[in-house]
């Protein structure tokens, strides 16, 4: 068997990531999108969505449940801590995630 190669895309908005991973997909290789897996964990994902709430306010998820994308957005980029303290509670989240696919 073939050892996996993994390739991460990254860029700014426009820089044809999504052409790329189009592409690799149609070649036959799974492709992972890792912004589609982190909006999924803000959906269904019980521990993280907690600890986002007891970080940035009981008012980030409204009463159905949701998360209030754009609120959360505002508090965690509004300084360099916060958006760090974002990232150590939905990485982990986001990575087991995605090596389980």
């Amino acid at each position: 068997m073939a050892e996996s190669v993994i390739i991460g895309l990254t860029g700014p908005t426009g820089a044809g990531k999504s052409t790329v991973a189009g592409i690799l997909g149609e070649l036959g290789c799974a492709v992972i999108d890792c912004d589609q897996t982190a909006r999924q964990v803000l959906v269904d994902c019980e521990p993280c969505v907690r600890e986002l709430r007891q970080e940035f306010g009981d008012d980030i998820v409204a009463e159905n449940g949701s998360v209030d994308r754009a609120l959360l957005a505002r508090r965690a980029f509004s300084s360099h801590e916060k958006t760090h303290r974002l990232n150590e509670i939905t990485h982990p989240w986001i990575l087991r995630r995605v090596q389980k696919e």
